[in-house]
């Protein structure tokens, strides 16, 4: 199984790809590997529970993967939304799967980059968000 690959090169790849099983995206979830883990974390066929464990990673990368994976649930989106660091917050601002009540939230920010990913690049932002970020006049 390459899965189980001695090089995290081959590891990375087999994370990437979207024809592998929700067992072996789980197992390559907890790779030592970092780039593995971030590849697990932006592949759409990753199960839900996989996404929510590898939100909790403490690498940076891993979580940016997570929260511009649109197949990412809302609830781990909108908790990546809260993500203490800057970028794990725009990543998922852009996210067109973050729950409207989220978007319109963040909508609101005082950070000018998370107000541009959720009201301007975000094509799910609801009308209130557009307007919570000063696009819409009230």
């Amino acid at each position: 199984m390459l899965a189980r690959e001695w090089d995290p090169g081959t590891r990375s790849v087999v994370g990437s790809n979207p024809a592998s099983s929700a067992e072996t995206l789980e197992f390559l979830s907890r790779d030592s590997y970092s780039k593995t883990r971030e590849q697990v974390a932006l592949n759409p066929s990753t199960s839900a529970a996989t996404l929510a464990a590898l939100a909790g990673d403490p690498e940076l990368d891993v979580r940016h993967g997570v929260a511009r994976n649109a197949a990412a649930p809302p609830s781990v989106l909108g908790a990546l939304a809260d993500d203490p660091e800057q970028t794990v917050r725009w990543y998922a601002a852009a996210n067109p799967s973050l729950p409207a009540a989220t978007l319109t939230r963040l909508a609101a920010s005082t950070d000018d980059q998370v107000i541009a990913e959720v009201a301007r690049k975000n094509p799910a932002c609801p009308p209130a968000g557009r307007s919570a970020a000063g696009l819409l006049a009230d």
